[in-house]
């Protein structure tokens, strides 16, 4: 039963030890499975990992963020970028990566413009709001996909849909 060992072309998990909250039990891992078919099955029967059943699901698209200045939504990258360095986690003109900052109270998110948590941060109001329209735009592309298929013309379509076989256990 289950997929087999091999079909799983590789896992990370989603937030480095470092940066998981304190006490949280169960950290979120991704798995890059070999074909639709694997993918399908971990998401239909689940996945067994250390003896434990876990469940499988489609990895959601998150909202583009800038690494250098941390602008969500933008049209640029990092590599793109002109405006000033800005860290992640704690807003001052530093990488994230070099950032020490672990006192939640001193975090800054660059979006919303508020302390308490990091720009980076899935329960961040701007975050959320940009996450929303995504998953929004992401249902009518494939409402609207559904709906060619519908009529005879989904093959020609469905290539520009990604199939990377990518999901993520809760």
């Amino acid at each position: 039963m289950g997929i087999p060992p091999e079909s799983i072309e590789l896992t990370r998990w989603i937030k480095p030890t470092t940066r998981r909250t304190t006490g949280q039990c169960s950290p979120h891992l991704i798995a890059k499975l070999h074909s639709p078919e694997a993918a399908n099955q971990a998401i239909r029967d689940g996945l067994i990992i250390a003896g434990k059943q876990v469940w499988a699901r489609r990895m959601k698209k998150e909202p583009r963020r800038c690494l250098r200045c941390q602008t969500m939504g933008s049209s640029h990258l990092a590599a793109e970028c002109d405006q000033p360095m800005t860290c992640g986690t704690c807003g001052k003109e530093l990488q994230t990566a070099d950032c020490c900052e672990d006192e939640q109270v001193k975090f800054w998110c660059a979006n919303c413009k508020s302390h308490g948590h990091t720009s980076w941060d899935c329960t961040c109001p701007k975050f959320i709001e940009n996450s929303r329209r995504l998953e929004q735009l992401t249902q009518k592309v494939c409402t609207y996909t559904s709906l060619l298929k519908n009529l005879g013309l989904g093959s020609s379509w469905e290539t520009h849909l990604p199939t990377n076989g990518q999901t993520t256990t809760q």
